[in-house]
């Protein structure tokens, strides 16, 4: 008769059965590691989340800030007062500067962390805020993507962000990225102004005031945008040559006569009526040709400004677009370097 059962000798089945529970320990040891690390982490979360946010929002604010304070410098030389251009020139030196904007932020995001933590706390509407402007300025070392920008800047604005609420009705009115929507932009600024924001109640007075509605913009009104390679605004330029950044921020002129002036009126150059282009040293650096060509002090090509507008570089690949605009201004902009600030 066939034996049945384990033939095995009890020391075997012994070693056996402390293999399993050694094995079983193991894996018991490593779930149990696994947890606590994973809990650790998540505790850390909040409190690292929190400081990333604190700093963020203190550079935008000091920027911010610069960038005001450079406005009311502007506006009130333009309205004659004599103590600031003398303000402005001590910024343009480098004494109490604005803050920039990508030096500042590539500084936070050494460790390239700023963009993952920020995205880690969907639901934070400063997050969402500070995603919006990376996105909309293109920082931290991410492509310029004004999707995603306003997907962030309106999810901020809904959950009740003055700030995002502010901005948000500010897209609204100058209907750059998105359509324009004067009653958009006045429910917006509403809201930002409902929670003490007091931009936006300057802003809700402004476009409330009858005198805004003019049948027939003026020149100042009319704005042309300097777009770069990835879609995004670099200046916007009037009729009258009066130069102004994203903030709508005055950084200069082109005059009638060619020259071209800064925030206090001082000369950095001239377009001469054949195209050529001169530095403030009055150094020839370039030639715009009849036919759009860019050339350099050297006289090569640099590339073209087509009379629609669109711009391309030496590979004829197109890099930015420039519709409506003087292709001097666009070329002295874009090729030259004429106020980029």
């Amino acid at each position: 008769m066939a034996e049945t059962g384990d033939n095995r000798c009890p020391l075997q089945k012994t070693e056996r059965k402390y293999l399993i529970m050694k094995t079983l320990t193991r894996i018991l040891m490593i779930v149990v590691v696994f947890v606590l690390v994973a809990g650790i982490a998540l505790a850390a979360q909040p409190a690292d989340l929190e400081r990333w946010l604190e700093e963020c929002m203190k550079i935008r604010a000091a920027d911010l800030q610069s960038h005001q304070r450079r406005a009311q410098y502007t506006e009130a030389a333009e309205k004659g007062n004599t103590v600031a251009p003398v303000l402005l020139e001590r910024m343009s030196r480098g004494e109490n500067p604005p803050l920039k904007d990508a030096e500042q932020w590539t500084k936070m995001n050494r460790d390239n962390k700023i963009v993952t933590v920020l995205q880690g706390s969907p639901g934070d509407a400063r997050a969402q805020l500070l995603l919006s402007d990376i996105y909309f300025n293109g920082l931290c070392g991410v492509a310029v993507d004004n999707k995603q920008a306003m997907e962030w800047l309106r999810k901020a604005a809904e959950q009740g962000q003055p700030i995002a609420q502010n901005n948000l009705g500010g897209r609204y009115e100058d209907g750059i990225i998105i359509p324009k929507d004067m009653a958009q932009a006045a429910y917006w600024y509403r809201k930002s102004a409902e929670q003490g924001n007091n931009f936006a109640k300057n802003n809700l007075d402004r476009i409330e005031k009858p005198t805004q509605q003019q049948a027939t913009p003026t020149a100042q009104e009319k704005s042309m945008e300097l777009r770069g390679k990835n879609d995004q605004v670099l200046v916007n330029v009037f009729a009258d040559g009066t130069v102004r950044n994203t903030l709508h921020v005055r950084i200069g002129k082109f005059e009638s006569d060619g020259k071209m002036r800064d925030t206090v009126n001082v000369s950095i150059g001239r377009i001469e009526a054949n195209g050529t282009i001169r530095d403030k040293q009055d150094k020839r650096i370039g030639k715009i040709e009849a036919d759009g060509t860019v050339r350099d002090e050297q006289d090569r090509r640099m590339g073209k400004i087509e009379s629609d507008g669109t711009i391309r570089d030496t590979l004829n690949v197109r890099i930015g677009r420039a519709p409506g605009m003087k292709k001097e201004w666009a070329a002295a902009i874009y090729f030259f370097g004429f106020f980029n600030k």
